[in-house]
């Protein structure tokens, strides 16, 4: 906003210092600069925009390029780290190791298992953007 009313008072002072004619010309080109400025500043809000989302999924993507790295090399110490995860929400031990156990035997069970990392990443990522 600031940079806008900068930019319409720099064309509006150039016009009079020059001593260009008032009227509907010097109108119509302080207009015309508003305008574009107006839609200079929304492109480059939405640029700033995409690349920061664009960000924040590549960075994600990585992590879950990490957990998938990590659920193939170290299985056990996986299935142990989600049942303490469950664990720690409130559920029963022996239940948290039930649902481990369902969800490791299921055919698409590395999906499932990324999945519920996701979840729990993107929360966590949303708690620290709450609370910078």
């Amino acid at each position: 906003m600031v940079s806008l009313v900068s930019l319409l008072l720099g064309v509006h002072s150039e016009r009079a210092a020059s001593g260009a004619a008032a009227g509907r010309a010097h109108a119509r080109d302080v207009a015309l600069v508003g305008v574009a400025g107006m839609l200079a500043g929304a492109a480059s809000m939405a640029c700033g925009e995409w690349i920061s989302m664009r960000t924040q999924a590549e960075a994600l993507e990585g992590q879950l390029a990490v957990e998938r790295g990590h659920l193939l090399a170290y299985p056990a110490s996986e299935a142990a780290e989600f049942a303490a995860f469950l664990q720690s929400r409130g559920v029963r031990r022996r239940v948290a190791e039930a649902v481990v156990s369902d969800i490791g035997a299921s055919e698409d069970a590395l999906s499932k298992q990324l999945d519920i990392h996701a979840v729990r990443d993107v929360r966590n990522a949303i708690r620290s953007v709450l609370r910078p």
